[in-house]
């Protein structure tokens, strides 16, 4: 990665200031198909299953001619084929046994960007007191990337070579004016008020293009020669537009009593002409606690200082879920045996609404022992109504992706916020401060839209996972409850809707305890609740130190009384052709009366572990604690780079995601195979561990 900025502020005159911001950042990234980057597709040849599944016997390379080294290759590279002899490593059929360092070595993923990020401001002094502000920022970034996949091995097998190009060109500007004016008298009154607007244009285009069967195993690029051109990744140009006008009143009496009142009036083109503008207001109140002489006079006022109680109110509008055309019916073009089509493609909702978050708050900021320790808590609820959300629809309606986005209903988030900042030790030569601060939230859904009883949530390409309904938190895991493995017959035991124990094996399929036929266990008709991914406690821990002319920082987070959906262990546990966990080996159902929560081993059972459906056992606790980063500096100061032009120059090294401390037996606790998705968190389904990043740094000022 390389970066430059530049920054600039110059005084015209008295009463003009100008002024520009500017950065340039260029960066190349590469790195082999993981099949587990958050909301992607699951992959069988990504390298993160990849490590799970591959035999843990097979060496990296063949060791003598006599083994069976792929044709006209260099490298040798071993492979176990399904019924456990050796095989060739270009046998198309060897599904879940790729090898991991071919994967490495021949197929690529880059990506090249870069982004200019500029902001130019003017504030001209009309009046005393009275400034007006002009500024324009823009973004733009360009992002390149190209994808390779050999003939020979993994998901390119079935292709015989595959390479795609994308490129998009996203560009946002964004014009702020304000107008402030301030107030004061004796100290007694100041007042503050800004008037402004805000205008904000983003545009997107973006293409892609694909092609297979390569001609010759020298060409891995696009540009190479291959036989098939593939339908093109999606094509797209959008762009959307926000309007804004706003002010803010706010005054304090004598610096006790603190109030400020705002409100705007917020425009968007993605919702129809009825529904695009919408009115948010806020206020708030403090009230200056150690100022008054109940306290300042009070021995109190000896002990604890800056005393302040505050409450506020604000409604704010979310247009992050709702899309650039969401309101509108749209059709896209195609090509159908050379010649030209239109077809229906997206379905628009004309009465889509604003997302409107309402939020109370009330808090008490105090510090004490001489401002050593500062403290900040409050109680806040959030409700958060018309919430846009993609509503699934019945196949048999025929709208593209059978789903619609809609305002769907309601939900509340709650809970206690606290902050604690404490100098512990301060000398000229040695200083340490440490910052505490954590929050808790419940979460629950009110209401959702008239007929919709729930919402699924589903992994890409793979199992649903998880369902939003009324009375419980958004996104709750939803499965099977499993009751066990029978000591007697070592079959999977569940439990089913009406409350009976079914069992199961692979060959004599869903039993009752008497043996009697059941219907097959599903999460239709059996589902219920397994889990909350939503944290009730999340926080961290930040400590500073400055000892003469080195720094460190040490930051800790934590995140309590959550679930994650551990889709990696069904597939670790899962009878079929590849490699198993070590405790299947060790605690698996062997002779009557074992007791384990392994089932009896049978070749092709992919039922009893959770392959098919989410399972109870599967379903664990997230809890944790890390170390976020470690920092390390020392900076030079002085008449010896004073003499050559410099003014200060930092030497630094960083260590991100150093330590996890869990019970979860996934890779990460806090990454979840769909991103950030509102309706699907909290599973792990073949992801890769966020990754130990280790930076070293200079910062230098002239």
């Amino acid at each position: 990665r390389k970066s430059a900025r530049l920054n600039i502020d110059h005084q015209l005159t008295d009463a003009i200031e100008a002024g520009v911001n500017f950065s340039y950042s260029n960066s190349f990234s590469t790195a082999p198909s993981t099949g587990s980057l958050p909301g992607g597709s699951f992959s069988t040849a990504g390298v993160g299953r990849v490590a799970f599944l591959f035999a843990p016997n097979a060496p990296r390379f063949v060791e003598t001619p006599n083994d069976f080294p792929v044709a006209d290759e260099p490298g040798k590279y071993y492979n176990i084929a399904p019924w456990g002899l050796l095989g060739l490593l270009n046998n198309r059929q060897l599904v879940g046994f790729f090898h991991p360092d071919f994967l490495f070595d021949y197929n690529y993923h880059n990506a090249e960007s870069e982004r200019i990020i500029s902001n130019l401001f003017t504030n001209i002094e009309i009046l005393p007191d009275l400034v007006f502000r002009s500024s324009f920022g823009f973004d733009n970034s360009r992002i390149e990337s190209k994808t390779f996949w050999d003939a020979r091995h993994g998901d390119g097998t079935t292709l015989n070579g595959y390479a795609g190009n994308s490129f998009d060109r996203r560009n946002r500007w964004n014009w702020t004016n304000t107008l402030n004016y301030l107030f004061s008298y004796e100290d007694l009154l100041n007042v503050n008020v800004l008037v402004g607007t805000e205008e904000q244009r983003s545009e997107y285009n973006g293409w892609g293009g694909a092609r297979s069967d390569v001609a010759d195993p020298f060409f891995t690029s696009y540009q190479g020669s291959f036989t098939t051109p593939r339908p093109p990744s999606p094509l797209m140009e959008t762009e959307n537009h926000f309007i804004s006008y706003f002010g803010r009143l706010n005054f304090n009496i004598n610096r006790k009593y603190f109030f400020e009142a705002s409100g705007r009036r917020d425009g968007f083109s993605g919702l129809a002409a009825g529904n695009k503008w919408s009115n948010f207001f806020g206020g708030s109140a403090m009230w200056n606690l150690s100022r008054e002489n109940f306290i300042a006079e009070n021995p109190i006022g000896d002990f604890v200082s800056d005393l302040r109680l505050k409450a506020s109110y604000g409604q704010v509008g979310n247009i992050t879920a709702i899309g650039n055309f969401a309101s509108l019916f749209l059709y896209s073009a195609g090509v159908y045996n050379e010649n030209p089509t239109l077809f229906f493609s997206t379905v628009g909702n004309e009465d889509l609404q604003w997302e409107t978050s309402s939020k109370y708050d009330i808090g008490l900021a105090f510090a004490f022992l001489q401002d050593r320790i500062q403290v900040e808590t409050s109680y806040y609820h959030n409700i958060i109504d018309g919430l846009v959300l993609s509503v699934p629809q019945s196949p048999s309606k025929g709208i593209p992706g059978n789903s619609i986005p809609a305002n769907v209903g309601a939900m509340f988030n709650r809970g206690f916020e606290f902050e604690m900042t404490s100098y512990n030790y301060s000398t000229p030569r040695f200083r340490w401060t440490s910052t505490l601060n954590f929050s808790t939230l419940t979460n629950e859904v009110t209401e959702l839209a008239p007929g919709v009883d729930e919402i699924l949530g589903v992994t890409a390409g793979l199992e649903t996972t998880n369902r939003t309904k009324v009375g419980y938190p958004i996104g709750q895991i939803w499965g099977v409850k499993t009751l066990g493995v029978c000591p007697d017959t070592g079959r999977r035991m569940f439990e089913s809707g009406e409350g009976e124990t079914v069992y199961y094996d692979h060959i004599n399929r869903w039993r009752l305890a008497d043996g009697t036929a059941h219907r097959a266990i599903n999460i239709t008709q059996d589902g219920q609740v397994l889990g909350n991914p939503i944290p009730d406690i999340f926080g961290g821990l930040d400590n500073n130190f400055f000892w003469g002319n080195f720094d460190a920082t040490v930051g800790l987070t934590f995140a309590l009384g959550f679930d994650i959906y551990n889709g990696s262990k069904a597939g670790l546990r899962d009878q079929r052709t590849w490699n198993n966990t070590v405790e299947v080996y060790e605690t698996a159902w062997e002779n009557p009366g074992d007791i384990t929560d392994i089932p009896k081993p049978i070749f092709g059972d992919n039922v009893s572990n959770g392959s098919t459906m989410v399972l109870s056992q599967n379903v664990e606790r997230g809890d944790f604690l890390k170390v976020r980063n470690l920092g390390l500096g020392y900076t030079l100061r002085g008449d010896f780079i004073r003499g050559i032009g410099i003014d200060n120059l930092r030497i630094y090294t960083q260590m991100f995601n150093i330590l996890t401390i869990t019970e979860y037996e996934g890779a990460d606790p806090e990454i979840s195979s769909m991103g950030d998705t509102n309706l699907v968190p909290g599973v792990d389904r073949n992801t890769v561990p966020q990754a130990r990043t280790v930076t070293f740094g200079i910062n230098v000022d002239f």
